[in-house]
């Protein structure tokens, strides 16, 4: 009798630990998922920086240069000014 019931609280503990397990391994499905979705995102995220990067650069070169352009054309135009005066 002793026997019989301990192998049916066996029993009840493994059907218990079945079901844990099959509950939880679905929320460590998901979590791997989101693992992976969320190297993805950090990838995807590098590459966006870098090209944000080069194009920072760009565009202050391309206004440093537009700046020392306008600063010749007011050179010109002061020197011209006072050179040939109106």
């Amino acid at each position: 009798m002793k026997l019989e019931k301990s192998i049916r609280e066996l029993h009840d503990l493994f059907i218990d630990m079945a079901s844990l397990i099959e509950t939880q391994g679905e929320l460590v499905d998901r979590i791997d998922v989101n693992v992976k979705q969320t190297q993805d995102y950090v990838a995807e995220a590098r590459q966006e920086t870098k090209k944000a990067v080069v194009y920072k650069k760009k565009s202050r070169k391309y206004t440093n240069n537009n700046n020392n352009d306008n600063n010749n054309i007011l050179s010109i135009t002061l020197n011209s000014y006072y050179i040939i005066p109106l």
